[in-house]
């Protein structure tokens, strides 16, 4: 097991393999004085300059698992972001100008406390 400070040296050394940015979007409902909702068609920036590195999909995994019956499997791609990085399924990454709806976060994977890695839809 790792201690404290190796773990953050870890997580340093994981950023180094994300070399793009990104932003991260959440469309947000906000109660109004009268009972009703607005916003939700209005993205809210939740995080940018995110480091990042988008790549294939692949097989596997319990996310893919999930999405793979609503979506194309050629249609998916995988994004990679520090572990720490607020992100949920329905925020859409934008990385150099593309947009990526977030499908699903990987809950468990072999670099979960190092890397977050979500499943998104290429358009």
């Amino acid at each position: 097991m790792l201690r404290g400070n190796e773990l953050a040296a870890v997580r340093q050394s994981a950023l180094f393999t994300l070399p793009d940015r990104c932003t991260v979007s959440r469309y947000v409902w906000v109660e109004t004085a009268g009972g009703g909702f607005s916003g939700g068609d209005i993205p809210t920036t939740i995080a940018s300059n995110v480091p990042c590195r988008i790549g294939p999909a692949g097989h596997g995994g319990s996310a893919l698992e999930v999405v793979a019956n609503q979506v194309e499997p050629d249609s998916l791609a995988l994004i990679s972001l520090p572990h720490d990085t607020d992100v949920k399924a329905g925020d859409v990454i934008t990385v150099v100008g593309a947009k990526y709806p977030v499908l699903g976060v990987a809950e468990r994977s072999e670099q979960v406390t190092f890397l977050k890695r979500v499943t998104v839809e290429c358009q």
